[in-house]
């Protein structure tokens, strides 16, 4: 196989595996009559599209790094599981396994974002301007990561007491600060406008 080929790979397969997990999920919200299920279904999507964008920024700040890793695909794989388990729980409205399994997968990237930063040996790379930049991406992701697994796992331990609205409403508001920062960081370098 040609080694752009395999290169190419990681994205082709994420792309394709968000693509298919975004379109077989967007079918159901024509049969979900409950207003704050709707709108926590809604929020999962949102998800999905946030990690896509994650992914493809990272794909752009890291090139042939992550590219080059069967490590990063096995990862990148196992966190498009824990995110359709995510999504497979929000679909019967079970707020807490959902939550629960958002919470793994992000933490999945905190191992990501530590196993780059301080094992990653920057084999393609010499360019000590860019390490210095995959660096910083690295120490902002676990930043933010931190931040969002600690906000869900405390509206995991009290989701008894705040109820299922409660719950909802600060899953959706927790998540939200986490994407501002992921644009704020950098982690994704889109522009809001």
């Amino acid at each position: 196989m040609n080694i752009e080929n395999q290169r190419n790979f990681a994205s082709t397969l994420y792309e394709t595996l968000f693509g298919l997990i975004l379109f077989f999920n967007i079918q159901d919200l024509l049969i979900i009559k409950e207003p704050l299920h709707f709108i926590f279904y809604i929020f999962t999507l949102f998800v999905i599209i946030h990690w896509w964008l994650i992914f493809e920024s990272a794909g752009d700040a890291f090139t042939n790094e992550v590219h080059n890793s069967v490590t990063d695909i096995i990862l990148g794989v196992g966190y498009l599981i824990l995110l359709e388990l995510s999504i497979l729980y929000s679909e019967v409205f079970d707020y807490w396994h959902s939550i629960f399994f958002l919470v793994i997968m992000i933490t999945l990237d905190i191992v990501w974002a530590l196993a780059w930063r301080y094992l990653g040996q920057w084999r393609m790379t010499k360019n000590k301007e860019k390490i210095k930049s995959m660096e910083r991406e690295l120490n902002c992701t676990l930043h933010t990561d931190a931040f969002i697994v600690i906000a869900l796992i405390l509206l995991l331990i009290f989701s008894s007491t705040i109820g299922p609205v409660g719950f909802v409403v600060g899953t959706i508001g927790s998540y939200f600060v986490f994407i501002w920062l992921t644009f704020s960081h950098k982690i994704i370098d889109l522009r809001f406008f």
